[in-house]
């Protein structure tokens, strides 16, 4: 069996931090390294990350290394082994921890250690590693974290780590670029694209990038960005061949032969949706992630908020605005005052001090969206529109901020979170019935159960709100039971957990908020109007919506963003402008943050959870009622009245309390809902998710169906 030297003197690099080990400590492995494992060189990265003086240390299988001395038995179990300090590599500090690799898993069934602080390291000439590690051990003390955060300078500074995020990673480290990545999540995979159940769009065997943007068009309204649309239709294959297929090979599902299984989902009029049974967003966010860890180039940091992004007040323009011509100039007018560079960065744990600045010459938004603003929803608790109040704090221009999707049906179930039940079901058959085992869907639309997911969640509620029902049902039982399973099999798992059995009943479904259709605006290649900020994902509003997104757009939307973020950063590379970039990185004075900068914050009370918790409701309760998904002008203006002395107090509340991972997200969550509430207020106009209802069509309406139940 080979082995593999690794060279010697090791030396790693965290950036502007060198560490050179003693040439006679050598680490040898066999085989491939497998997810998780932890070698010698990794227990060095422990040491920087501030994780104390590591004594135990869990190598992976294969891993050989000199001059470490087994642990006595009761200190360690077998195979353990015990690093010692006097050899002169780490300093004498108080405490150890221990550190575990991770079994090894198949990408499917791999989930990273959920705990509170990980980074990924490269060997010497990139990045300190060769993957994401995670440290099952106490956090560090405060300082020390920030002293290693404060001293990271990179080129691509990436808030987020779903599809959008590690696209742009992979992509700009493909090309040279180094990346800082992170996510205030403890666990990476805790993001907006791992819970994604149908698909991503690929191609039909007779699809045309114009078949494809006529479907994308119509559920939107019209009111597309149509360039937007031709792109993503144009570029949208290549990119899955690129990255999904090659760089992050996802496991999709395939028929006998090796060719992909495509599906039909509702509002295409192909079958062109790939998928992996039916948690397509798993499957992809853990083959890019896994990919992700294992770059030289980039350095993964879960466990970390952004509190503002950094911004240089007067900075120096260079060449890097977005053509100013035509559809592009209205949509993104330039900050020549300020520039963004990097962001304020702070770890999330109880004990936390104070931000400190990562600076980067791009930094790229990728915090996906805001379905938790909304009683029900769709969404992880951690979508409360982080990045859109960042955006808007730092100058960044927002548009579309009243169209938020409700996807028409999630499981309802009294007491519990919503649980999605993917498009793809409907799009194999599945019928709405009401309480009385009647079809409804085609007295609202010609296209029934495939109709546009706005006008499915208005015929629901309004199904509902005829018979006085709380939910209506979602029928698939007259297929194959076993196709069934095989198929959806997570739905399968999750309904029988609770007593549904979907092969054989109905099951009990609501709209619930999904996914925002406006968000930060973008160009073609996802440059802001803030310089220096770039966005991709849900938090972007490309255009490509319009007022209501098309099934299993959203992941192809992030993965072609991704990617012509990372083709311009490169090419600017290529063109010389990163030493342009670098001189105004490295000395523009960043404007300061209210509040959280001050040496006093921790003298500061600590805020309630509960009074956190009472201000999520009220945003919470106020969005659902009145800006839902039939929406009364009455209501919306009570909504943008009431948020707005919500956010009031939610901004004094901030300022009076210590600063902390909740009370960060409060406050954005607070600004966000405001914005939506404002936004619905002042567009009169029913289109789309942003359906504005009036006496009279609502009288029309009953009087439409009283003639169709007749």
């Amino acid at each position: 069996m080979q082995l593999l030297l690794m060279p010697v003197p090791i030396t790693y690099y965290l950036h502007t931090t060198l560490l050179k080990c003693d040439p006679a400590l050598k680490t040898t492995r066999s085989g491939d390294t497998k997810s998780g494992d932890v070698s010698y060189a990794h227990a060095i990265h422990a040491w920087f990350m501030g994780q104390g003086a590591v004594s135990h240390v869990k190598l992976g299988e294969g891993f050989k290394t000199t001059k470490l001395r087994k642990g006595p038995k009761n200190e360690s179990s077998k195979g353990d082994l015990v690093i010692q300090q006097e050899v002169g590599l780490f300093p004498t500090r108080p405490a150890t921890h221990t550190i575990l690799g991770a079994p090894a898993r198949s990408p499917r069934a791999h989930r990273p250690l959920a705990l509170p602080l990980s980074c990924s390291t490269s060997r010497a000439g990139g990045w300190a590693g060769s993957r994401a590690l995670h440290f099952q051990a106490a956090q560090a003390p405060d300082p020390e974290v920030a002293r290693v955060l404060r001293e990271q300078e990179t080129d691509v500074l990436i808030l987020g780590c779903g599809v959008a995020g590690c696209s742009t990673a992979l992509k700009a480290a493909e090309k040279g670029l180094r990346v800082v990545m992170v996510t205030s999540a403890t666990d990476p995979l805790d993001c907006n694209s791992f819970w994604a159940q149908g698909g991503i769009i690929y191609k039909a065997s007779d699809d045309t990038p114009a078949l494809l943007s006529e479907d994308i068009m119509v559920a939107g309204a019209g009111v597309n960005d149509r360039k937007a649309v031709s792109k993503l239709a144009v570029d949208g294959p290549g990119c899955v061949e690129d990255v999904l297929l090659r760089l992050a090979p996802v496991p999709f599902d395939r028929h006998p032969d090796g060719s992909l299984a495509l599906c039909l989902e509702a509002s295409h009029n192909r079958a062109r949706i790939i998928h992996w049974r039916d948690h397509t967003g798993r499957a992809i966010t853990e083959s890019l992630q896994q990919t992700v860890a294992a770059h030289p180039n980039i350095l993964l940091v879960s466990g970390v908020t952004a509190v503002d992004l950094a911004v240089a007040e007067g900075a120096e323009e260079h060449e890097d605005e977005p053509p100013q011509k035509g559809q592009e100039q209205q949509r993104l007018k330039h900050h020549h005052s300020r520039r963004c560079l990097g962001a304020h960065l702070m770890r999330v744990a109880p004990d936390a001090t104070e931000p400190v600045p990562v600076r980067a010459a791009a930094t790229v938004l990728a915090t996906g969206g805001l379905g938790d603003l909304y009683e029900h929803t769709s969404n992880p608790a951690s979508a409360r529109g982080d990045g859109f109040a960042m955006a808007l704090r730092a100058g960044a221009a927002l548009q579309n901020m009243e169209y938020v999707q409700f996807h028409p049906t999630t499981l309802h179930l009294p007491g519990e979170r919503s649980f999605l039940v993917t498009e793809a079901l409907r799009g194999e058959g599945a019928r709405l019935l009401n309480m009385q085992g009647e079809a409804f869907a085609r007295r609202y639309h010609p296209q029934g159960e495939l109709a546009p997911r706005d006008v499915v969640s208005r015929m629901i509620v309004s199904e509902m709100a005829r018979t006085g029902a709380e939910h209506m049902f979602l029928d698939i039982s007259h297929r194959d039971a076993a196709w069934l399973r095989g198929r959806f099999p997570a739905i399968d798992a999750h309904c029988r957990a609770r007593g549904l059995d979907m092969t054989k009943q109905a099951l009990p479904v609501v709209p619930a908020a999904h996914y925002f259709c406006g968000g930060v605006v973008t160009d073609l290649e996802g440059r802001t109007s803030l310089p220096g900020l770039f966005a991709a994902g849900e938090v972007a509003c490309t255009g490509l919506h319009g007022a209501n997104r098309l099934a299993s757009t959203s992941l192809l939307e992030g993965l072609v963003w991704g990617v012509a973020i990372a083709e311009l950063l490169a090419k600017k590379r290529e063109d010389g402008q990163d030493a342009l970039w670098r001189k105004v990185v490295n000395t523009a004075p960043l404007a300061p943050i209210p509040h959280s900068l001050s040496e006093s914050n921790q003298a500061l009370p600590v805020a309630p959870p509960a009074q956190v918790e009472a201000y999520m409701a009220e945003i919470r309760r106020t969005l659902w009622e009145d800006v839902g998904v039939v929406r009364r002008p009455e209501g919306l203006a009570y909504a943008s009245r009431h948020l707005r002395r919500v956010e009031a107090e939610v901004q004094a509340f901030y300022a009076s309390t210590r600063l902390s991972k909740d009370t960060v997200s409060l406050r954005n969550a607070a600004e966000t809902a405001r914005l939506i509430a404002r936004a619905a207020a002042r567009n009169t106009e029913s289109i789309g998710t942003h359906y504005v209802e009036t006496d009279t069509e609502e009288e029309e309406q009953e009087q439409m169906l009283h003639k169709a139940v007749l």
